[in-house]
C-alpha cells in the first residue's frame, strides 16, 4: 500500500487510493469500532433511563401590582413593574426557590439500590426497608448499608456497623437506623448527602422552562431517573415559585403597612405641634377672628373719625364765642343754641341773654347809673367771665379728648395694618394642618385597604396542567450503541488519516518514481524475517530476481569482476540487509560473489552470520598490517557463508582516515577483482560519512536504499544532490519494504512495479 492519497502533479484526491488505504487498514478500523462498541455496551449497560415531568404554569399579568392599592393603577404607564420573560425564568430557577425545594423535598439526600450489572436504581426514601438519618451536621456524608442474611453492615466515613438483622433499632453518634419491617431482603444501598450547592446546580441543570410563543404560559420540566421523585420536585418547584410569588407581594403590602403606620405617627405628632402652634399665635397675636378683628377696628375707627370731628367742632364753636365774649365791653345777645354741647354754658349763655333783656329793659326806664342797672351790669360781667373760663376749660378738655383720640386713631390704623398679614400667617398655618389632616386620614384608609389586601392576596402564578399531567421516557440508551458505533468508525478513519498524513512525510515508490524519474529504479526489496512464511520467502526470491536482472542491464559489459556500492542516507534504511541478500542471490546463480563491509562507525554487517560479532578482524587489519601479506590475512579473516564469501570492516575503524584511499587498499581491490565476479560494498550512510565518497570511483553502480515510510522526503533530494555534484551516471535506487502483505489488496507477483534497464 502507497497510502499516497493525493498525486504529486496535480494534487487530486485519488478516491480509489482512498478506499485502498481504508481497506489496508481494515483492522485497525475493526478493532477501534469493536473497542468503541464494548465501551458502549458498557455505558449502555450502566446508563439509568431518564424520566421527564412536565407541568403548565401561567402568569396572569391582569393581576394588579401589590402597591396598586396605594395610586389606584394611575401611574402604570410610569412605573411598568412587568418582567421580560427571560427574567421570570431565572426567577423560577433562582436559588432561593431551589433551596425551598431542597428543604422541602430533602432531594440532597439521594438514595441507590446497587446492582450488579448495571448502574444503581435511585429510589426514593418511602422505597427504602428502613429509616435511615445521620446525626452530623456535615454537608456531605455517604452510607454503604448491605443487607446479608445474619447481619447488616453499615459503611460509614471508613468505619463499618454490623448489626444483627432482628436487631429493632440502632442509634450512635454517627447515624439512627429503624428497619421498617423484620427480615427484609438481602440488598445494598448507597445513602448520599450532598452539600446544597451541589443539590442546586444539578437542579438547574435538570430543570427545564420553555416559553409558549406570545403567551404567558410556561412549560416547566424536571428530568430525572426515578419519576416519583420527579414528580415531587416538580412539585415543589412550582409550589414555591407560587409561594414566592404570594411571599413577594405580601413583604410588598407588608413593607406599605408598616410605612403608613410610621408615617401616620408622624403625622399625628405634626397635628399636635400644628395645633400648639397655631394656638401660641392667636394668644400671642391677638388674633382670633380676624375678619370680626378687621370690622370692629373700622368700625371703632370711624367712631373715633367722628368724635374728632365733633370735637373739633365744638372747640371751633368755643373759639367763635369766646372771641365774641372777649370783644371790649360786648355786652350782647349771645347765640343760643349754636351747638355746644356743655349744658352748663348753654345755661350760662342763656342766663347771660336773660339778664341782656332784662337790662335793655331797665334802661327804658332808667340810666346807666342806676343801681339796678350797675348790679346787673356787674352780673353780666361776672357771667362772661364764668362763660369765657368755663369755654377755657371746655377747649382744654375738647383738646385733651381730641389728643386721646388721635391716639386711638393712629392704634386702630396700626391695627387694621397688621391683621390681615397674620391673618395670611394663621391661614397658612391652619391651611397646613388641614393638609396634614387629610393625609393622615388618607393614609388610615389606605391601611386597612392595604391589611385588608394582605390578608386576601393571591398568587397570579396559576397551575393550568397539574404535574405529572405528562411523562415521558426520554431513554437514550439506543442511541449509545449507534453512537458508539460512529464515534469508532469515525475514530478509526481519522486514526488512518493521521498514519497516513505521517507516512506521506516520508517516501515510498510512487513519490519517488516521480521525484526520481531521471534515475535507474531496480526494484522493491521486502524486509522480512526467517521465520516468515515460505510463500513471502518465494516473493522475496521473485523481488530479488527482478533486482538482479535490472543490476546486470545496468552493469557495463566486460569481463572483468563488477564493483557494487550500497548506501543510503541515514541509518536502518536496510542498507546491510539488502547488501547481504544480493550477494546471497548472485551467489546462488554460481557468481563468484566477495561482501566487504566498510561502514566504520556502525557497522551491522556482522549480525548475518552466526557466532560472529563485530570485533571480528577485517579489512582495516589487513590494510593497516604491513607485516603480513594481505592475501594471507584475507583468508584468515574472510568469512563464507551462503555461498559467498564476506571480510567485515575490521577492529581498527577510528585511528586512521583515508582508509579506501589507501595504497595497500587499492592492491587489496585489485586481487578482489582478480578472483571475484561481484564486488559489494556495504557502506556508511552517504549523508554524514565521508568514507563512501571513496569508493564512488571504484563502483560499476551505486544503489541507494530509501526505505518505505521511513527514510524523510529530503532524502530523495539529497540523493539529487550529491547525483549532480559528483557527476554520477552510474546512479539507481531501490526501495525496501517492511510492511506486511495484504492478500486481499496485494500480490507481490504483480503489484509491485519495476523497471528493467531503465
Amino acid at each position: 500500500m502507497n497510502n499516497e492519497l493525493f498525486n504529486e502533479d496535480d494534487q487530486e484526491f485519488d478516491i480509489i487510493e482512498y478506499l485502498n488505504v481504508l481497506i489496508y487498514y481494515r483492522k485497525l478500523i475493526i478493532f477501534v469500532i469493536v473497542v468503541s462498541f464494548v465501551f458502549g455496551i458498557i455505558k449502555y449497560r450502566y446508563t439509568p433511563s431518564t424520566y421527564t415531568t412536565n407541568a403548565t404554569i401561567l402568569i396572569d399579568k391582569d393581576q394588579s401590582d401589590p402597591s396598586s392599592f396605594i395610586s389606584n393603577n394611575e401611574f402604570d404607564f410610569i412605573y411598568d413593574v412587568s418582567r421580560e420573560n427571560e427574567d421570570q425564568v431565572s426567577v423560577f430557577k433562582s436559588t432561593s426557590i431551589l433551596s425551598n425545594v431542597i428543604e422541602q423535598t430533602a432531594i440532597n439526600y439521594k438514595y441507590y439500590k446497587k446492582n450488579r450489572f448495571k448502574s444503581n436504581t435511585l429510589i426514593a426514601e418511602d422505597s427504602l426497608p428502613f429509616v435511615f438519618s445521620f446525626k452530623s451536621n456535615a454537608k456531605k456524608y455517604k452510607a454503604d448499608i448491605n443487607i446479608n442474611d445474619d447481619n447488616i453492615n453499615i459503611n460509614l466515613n471508613n468505619e463499618t456497623f454490623s448489626l444483627l438483622k432482628n436487631k429493632t433499632e440502632f442509634e450512635n453518634s454517627f447515624f439512627k437506623y429503624n428497619p421498617k419491617y423484620n427480615n427484609p431482603k438481602n440488598n445494598s444501598y448507597i445513602i448520599n448527602k450532598l452539600p446544597y450547592s451541589e443539590v442546586i446546580n444539578d437542579l438547574k441543570e435538570n430543570i427545564n422552562i420553555d416559553l409558549t410563543k406570545n403567551s404567558n404560559i410556561y412549560e416547566v420540566s424536571y428530568s430525572g431517573p426515578n419519576p416519583m421523585i420527579n414528580s415531587r420536585v416538580l412539585s415543589s418547584v412550582v409550589e414555591s415559585i407560587q409561594s414566592q410569588n404570594k411571599r413577594n407581594k405580601e413583604s410588598i403590602f407588608k413593607l406599605s403597612i408598616d410605612f403608613i403606620t410610621s408615617r401616620i405617627y408622624e403625622l399625628d405628632n405634626e397635628i399636635d405641634s400644628l395645633n400648639f402652634v397655631i394656638s401660641n399665635y392667636k394668644v400671642l397675636n391677638n388674633v382670633y377672628k380676624p375678619e370680626i378683628q378687621t370690622s370692629s377696628a373700622l368700625e371703632n375707627l370711624n367712631d373715633i373719625q367722628q368724635k374728632i370731628f365733633k370735637s373739633n367742632l365744638q372747640k371751633e364753636l368755643s373759639l367763635k364765642l369766646i372771641n365774641e365774649l372777649k370783644k371790649p365791653n360786648y355786652f350782647k345777645l349771645l347765640p343760643s343754641d349754636i351747638g355746644i354741647a356743655e349744658e352748663n354754658i348753654n345755661k350760662m349763655v342763656y342766663q347771660f341773654n336773660q339778664i341782656i333783656l332784662e337790662k335793655n329793659n331797665l334802661l327804658v326806664d332808667a340810666t346807666e347809673k342806676n343801681p339796678l342797672l350797675i348790679q346787673v351790669q356787674d352780673q353780666l360781667q361776672d357771667l362772661k367771665n364764668n362763660i369765657i373760663n368755663s369755654l377755657n376749660i371746655y377747649i382744654k378738655n375738647l383738646e385733651m379728648t381730641l389728643s386721646r383720640y388721635t391716639d386711638y386713631k393712629r392704634k386702630s390704623n396700626s391695627i387694621v395694618g397688621v391683621i390681615p398679614i397674620k391673618e395670611a400667617e394663621l391661614a397658612n398655618l391652619e391651611r397646613d394642618l388641614v393638609l396634614v389632616i387629610n393625609l393622615h386620614s388618607y393614609l388610615k384608609q389606605k391601611k386597612e385597604e392595604a391589611l385588608i389586601n394582605l390578608y386576601s392576596v393571591e398568587s397570579n402564578i396559576k397551575l393550568i396542567n397539574k404535574v405529572d399531567y405528562n411523562v415521558k421516557l426520554n431513554n437514550n440508551r439506543s442511541n449509545i450503541l449507534l453512537i458508539a458505533f460512529l464515534t469508532g468508525l469515525f475514530l478509526s478513519i481519522a486514526i488512518v488519516f493521521i498514519v497516513v498524513f505521517f507516512k506521506n512525510l516520508f517516501v515510498n515508490t510512487d513519490y519517488l518514481k516521480i521525484k526520481l524519474r531521471n534515475i535507474h529504479f531496480l526494484g522493491i526489496v521486502k524486509l522480512i524475517k526467517q521465520s516468515q512464511s515460505d510463500e513471502l520467502k518465494d516473493v522475496q526470491t521473485e523481488l530479488y530476481k527482478i533486482l538482479l536482472h535490472n543490476i546486470k542491464v545496468l552493469l557495463p559489459k566486460t569481463d572483468k569482476a563488477s564493483s557494487l556500492m550500497i548506501t543510503s542516507s541515514i541509518k536502518n534504511e536496510g542498507k546491510t540487509f539488502t547488501s547481504y541478500h544480493i550477494a546471497k542471490y548472485l551467489s546462488l546463480s554460481g557468481n563468484r560473489v566477495i561482501l566487504l563491509g566498510t561502514d566504520s562507525k556502525n557497522p551491522d554487517l556482522s549480525k548475518f552470520y552466526n557466532k560472529i560479532n563485530s570485533r571480528v578482524k577485517g579489512i582495516t587489519d589487513i590494510i593497516y598490517n604491513h607485516e603480513s601479506d594481505f592475501k594471507d590475512l584475507f583468508e584468515k579473516y574472510k568469512i563464507s557463508q551462503d555461498k559467498f564469501d564476506t571480510i567485515l570492516i575490521g577492529t581498527l575503524k577510528k585511528e586512521f582516515i583515508g582508509t579506501f584511499q589507501n595504497k595497500r587498499f587499492i592492491e587489496f581491490y585489485n586481487y578482489l577483482k582478480q578472483n571475484y565476479e561481484y564486488i559489494i560494498f556495504d557502506t556508511a550512510p552517504i549523508q554524514y560519512m565521508a568514507d563512501p565518497l571513496d569508493l564512488l570511483d571504484k563502483s560499476d553502480l551505486v544503489i541507494h536504499v530509501f526505505r518505505k515510510h521511513f527514510s524523510n522526503k529530503k532524502t530523495a533530494d539529497f540523493m539529487l544532490e550529491y547525483k549532480t555534484k559528483y557527476d554520477l551516471n552510474n546512479l539507481a535506487y531501490l526501495v525496501t519494504d517492511d510492511s506486511k502483505p495484504d492478500k486481499l489488496l496485494e500480490k507481490y507477483s504483480y503489484g509491485y512495479s519495476y523497471a528493467y534497464g531503465v
